[in-house]
């Protein structure tokens, strides 16, 4: 490859062979990185969001909860075993929902 210059060295070395498309000197309109560089929205943490999925998941325990405890016979522990595992449920689901915004 004596007396390549760098572009002609380059045109050697990325070549489009069987469909395949290059990485450099490709047309400036073809888009093959940019859409799969492009970065994605960054979901962004709202104290309220939060606090009102964490009521939720824990109100959503403290009544299951409930209903197994008025189907077992007593309201009050089906009630408390509920928010006992709502609460963990709903940490959980904030987590999960805003694990990438902070």
């Amino acid at each position: 490859m004596r007396g390549c210059t760098k572009s002609g060295l380059d045109a050697v070395l990325f070549r489009v062979t069987a469909g395949f498309a290059v990485v450099t000197n490709s047309p400036a309109d073809s888009g093959m990185v940019a859409a799969a560089m492009a970065g994605g929205a960054r979901n962004t943490f709202e104290p309220a969001g939060a606090g009102a999925l964490l009521a939720t998941a824990t109100g959503v325990g403290v009544g299951v909860g409930a209903l197994v405890g008025w189907s077992a016979g007593n309201l009050g522990y089906g009630a408390v075993g509920g928010a006992v595992a709502g609460v963990p449920a709903g940490v959980l689901a904030v987590y999960l929902r805003y694990r990438g915004s902070v």
